[in-house]
C-alpha cells in the first residue's frame, strides 16, 4: 500500500469541488451520501490503515485520545523524499524512537508498535520535502463508515469560514482527513496546512504551538466538536473536501 493509492484513487472526491454535485439541489433534495471507508477501489480503506504526511511544520499528529492506545506507525517513501531525515517518534511526550546519538528514527520502508495517548512524529528540522507514511489502531474498535466534510477556503478577497465537523454532548473517537494532494496541484501543494479545532481550542502537536494537519494525512482525535480552519490554499481554490471516519 503506497500513498500514490492514496492520492491517486482520490482525485475524483477533490474535484467535486467544481462539479454538479455542489449544485443547489431540487425540490429540497439533498445530494450529501453517507461514504464508505474505502470509497474507491484504488483508494484508501480510512476506517483501517490512514496516511500521514507531515508538512513544514515538522511534525505530525498521528493520534490525540484520552485513553492510551497501540498504533502501528509506518514511514513510506515518496519521490524525492529526504530518506535520511530524522524523525523523533514522541509518545505522550516522551521520546520513545531511539537512543541519544542515532541519525535517524522510523526510517522509510519501517514500522513501528508504539503505545500512547498522544503519539506525535517529529523531524529533526524543517522538512523541504513531503515525508509520509501510514498508520492503524491495532487495540481500539473499528471505525464504522466515513463522511465528506467541506469547507469553503479563506482567501486574501473572502472572509474567513470555519466548518464544523463534529458536533455533540458527549466525545467521541473519529478520524479527520484532509484532501488528498492530486495531479491538478502545484507541487509545493503539502506545505499547506490547516488547523483544527476542538471543543474550542486548536488541537496540538508537540509543544502547546497548534498543529498543523498537511493535505493528505488523517489523524484521530476524540472530541465533543472538531472545527476545520481552512486558513490555506491558493488564490483560486474556492472549496475543499475531506473525510471524517466515525
Amino acid at each position: 500500500m503506497t500513498a500514490g493509492a492514496w492520492a491517486a484513487g482520490a482525485a475524483a472526491g477533490l474535484m467535486l469541488a467544481g462539479s454538479a454535485a455542489w449544485a443547489q439541489p431540487a425540490g429540497g433534495q439533498s445530494t450529501v451520501q453517507n461514504t464508505s471507508c474505502k470509497r474507491d477501489v484504488a483508494q484508501t480503506d480510512i476506517c483501517d490503515w490512514a496516511p500521514w504526511v507531515m508538512g513544514p511544520s515538522g511534525a505530525v499528529l498521528i493520534a490525540d485520545l484520552k485513553t492510551p492506545a497501540t498504533y502501528q506507525v509506518c514511514r513510506d517513501q515518496f519521490q524525492n523524499e529526504p530518506d535520511d531525515q530524522a524523525l523523533t517518534v514522541l509518545a505522550t511526550g516522551a521520546s520513545v524512537s531511539a537512543p541519544p546519538g542515532t541519525r535517524v528514527g522510523l526510517p522509510r520502508y519501517s514500522c513501528a508498535l508504539i503505545t500512547g495517548a498522544k503519539i506525535v512524529l517529529q523531524a529533526s528540522g524543517t522538512p523541504n520535502r513531503r515525508i509520509n507514511g501510514f498508520f492503524r489502531p491495532l487495540d481500539l474498535p473499528p471505525f464504522k463508515g466515513a463522511l465528506q466534510w467541506s469547507a469553503y477556503v479563506h482567501t486574501p478577497a473572502a472572509p474567513k469560514v470555519t466548518t464544523p465537523i463534529l458536533a455533540g454532548a458527549a466525545e467521541r473517537r473519529v478520524r479527520v482527513c484532509q484532501p488528498p494532494i492530486v495531479p491538478e496541484l502545484p507541487p509545493a501543494a503539502w506545505r499547506k496546512e490547516r488547523r483544527i479545532f476542538r471543543d474550542g481550542a486548536a488541537v496540538t502537536a508537540a509543544g502547546s504551538a497548534p498543529a498543523g494537519f498537511a493535505m493528505g494525512g488523517c489523524v484521530d482525535l476524540e472530541a465533543k466538536s472538531l472545527t476545520i480552519d481552512p486558513n490555506w490554499a491558493d488564490a483560486n481554490d474556492r472549496v475543499t473536501n475531506g473525510y471524517i471516519a466515525y
